[in-house]
This record gives C-alpha cells, structure tokens and sequence, in this order.
C-alpha cells in the first residue's frame, strides 16, 4: 500500500472489532507496509499499546488522506480509515464531532485496560521470579 493511493473509496472498516485488543498487531503490520519504522509488537508485550498508538499516529500522519483518519469506532470498534467531515452523519446519526469524543474515551478506556493487564501480569511474572529465589 502506497500513501498516494489511498482515496475516500477506501474509506471504511478494515479489521473488525472482533479481533479485540489484537487490531493493534494488523496496525502495526499496516504502517510498517507503508513505511513506519517502528518496533512491531504483539499484543501480550509490554508497550504494546504505545507501539499501536504510534503506528496508527504515524498512519495518520503520514497515510491517510486529506480528510480521513485511521482509527477505532466508538459504536462497535471497528478499525478502519474514516472521514472527518463534521456534516458527515453516520448510520446511526452521530455527527463526527460527537462520535470523536465517543470514540477518543473508548479507546482510551481499552487502552488503559489493556496496559493495567500488562501491569499486573508484568507484576504476577516478577513475584514468580522472586519466589523462586
């Protein structure tokens, strides 16, 4: 995928909310096709969430066309590249600007989750490590 290729015709989901916290391994595997230099990390690493962060950021900064972004939906997490267009009604009649403040909560309430996992399970791995001694 080449970043002058990319039109409002690709708009819509690419992977599926279905995938859950694993979107962010295909994100990533998707920058690095379009050229993001970062360390691919899979979801049961730590910075895991950072490194799917600045994929998509560098997705967005890079990739996505003028008045598209890359990101997760609120409605349902779908991950897709989307349109930004503020007059843009969705099919469940949000305009963008309230389904971004929607959307920015949620995912930033799966990512919070997801790092406080990765905490306790780095925590469980160190206690281990500590009782064998």
């Amino acid at each position: 995928m080449k970043a002058d290729n990319l039109t409002a015709n690709d708009a819509g989901c690419w992977l599926d909310g279905a995938r859950g916290q694993y979107i962010g391994e295909e994100v990533q595997n998707i920058a690095a096709n379009c050229g993001w230099k970062g360390e691919t990390l899979s979801a049961d690493q730590e910075w895991y969430c950072e490194a799917w962060d600045e994929a998509e950021q560098y997705l967005n900064g890079n990739v996505a066309p003028k008045g598209f972004f890359f990101g997760t939906t609120s409605w349902g997490g779908d991950w897709g590249l989307w349109s930004v267009d503020e007059d843009e009604v969705d099919s469940r009649g949000a305009t963008w600007q309230k389904m971004s403040a929607r959307q920015k909560k949620n995912h930033a309430r799966e990512m919070d989750a997801l790092k406080a996992k990765q905490r306790a399970a780095a925590t469980a791995e160190d206690d281990d490590d500590e009782n064998e001694d």
